[in-house]
């Protein structure tokens, strides 16, 4: 299970319930959590979803919706990236030992 923090520019419930809506839709996805206060969405996803898969539902919405704040931070990018990098490279050791 990994969690990934979103930058979502929220201003309303509205907003708040069409990002849950959306997220919870995507295969691998377990929980959503969202912040307006924050304009924060904290997601749960199983360890093959890839952030950028997450960030390509929610870029979709927000260009119908007018909001165009959307990101994850760039040292949380860095941090999921590196850990799916290091799950792939396991998987693929796994795998050679496994035949």
């Amino acid at each position: 299970m990994t969690e990934i923090r979103f930058e979502v520019g929220m201003t309303c419930g509205g907003c708040s319930s069409a990002v849950e809506r959306i997220l919870n839709k995507v295969d691998g996805v377990t929980n959503v959590e969202t912040n307006v206060a924050e304009k924060s969405v904290v997601v749960e996803v199983d360890d093959e979803v890839k952030p950028e898969d997450l960030l390509e539902k929610l870029n979709k919405w927000s260009e119908a919706s007018g909001i165009r704040q959307i990101g994850v931070s760039p040292d949380e990018m860095r941090n999921q990236v590196f850990l799916f990098q290091f799950l792939e490279g396991l998987l693929t050791i796994l795998r050679y030992f496994a035949l």
